[in-house]
């Protein structure tokens, strides 16, 4: 993710990442309810080979979470093929 500047010049993450990131997450969980929240952070975390989720960077988080959502969507597609 891209650091931004705030007050006094200093660096912080781009607070824009926590909009992007949910509605990822929330299109992602709508078609996926059985999923806890915690399980899909956990499934997420275990895609980007991370120890802990503790120190795992957003920009990590939101590229693993996406390729769940596309490697969902693409065996969701090739099921609807095979039927």
């Amino acid at each position: 993710m891209e650091k931004w500047k705030s007050h006094g010049n200093k660096e912080m993450r781009n607070p824009q990442r926590i909009d992007i990131i949910l509605e990822i997450l929330r299109r992602f969980w709508k078609k996926n309810p059985d999923l806890r929240l915690g399980q899909l952070v956990e499934i997420v975390a275990a895609m980007a080979k991370v120890k802990s989720i503790f120190f795992m960077e957003d920009d990590v988080f939101l590229c693993s979470l996406k390729k769940l959502k596309d490697d969902m969507e693409e065996k969701e597609n090739n099921k609807s093929v095979i039927l």
